[in-house]
């Protein structure tokens, strides 16, 4: 017989929760830098404001990744010779997020 008593450990089970959801946040912390990188590498510049657009925004729920400079949109449509259409979208499946699941792109 296995018997688990509940009373008293409550401590150690949020302790491991707790780690648990330290550990991911650190993976989703690389990831992001990583990815970012990878989008400041491909993003085409002719003045270099649309790669420096790029910032990580934090908050308790998600780790975003986002350029609020209004031509990002048209370099993204393959409007630069220096990078193919939907380079935003290719980066994010690269790190296994397929488009529309992180991806929002709109117009400002």
């Amino acid at each position: 017989m296995i018997k688990i008593k509940l009373t008293g450990k409550t401590g150690l089970f949020r302790s491991l929760h707790n780690q648990l959801n330290r550990d991911v946040k650190i993976d989703h912390s690389l990831k992001a830098n990583l990815l970012l990188a990878r989008l400041k590498e491909d993003t085409p510049v002719d003045t270099g404001e649309a790669r420096d657009g790029w910032e990580i925004k934090n908050s308790l729920r998600s780790i975003d990744i986002q350029n609020e400079v209004p031509h990002i949109v048209y370099l993204n449509e393959g409007f630069s010779q220096q990078a193919p259409s939907n380079f935003i979208e290719r980066d994010a499946l690269a790190f296994g997020q397929p488009a529309g699941s992180i991806v929002e792109i709109r117009s400002s």
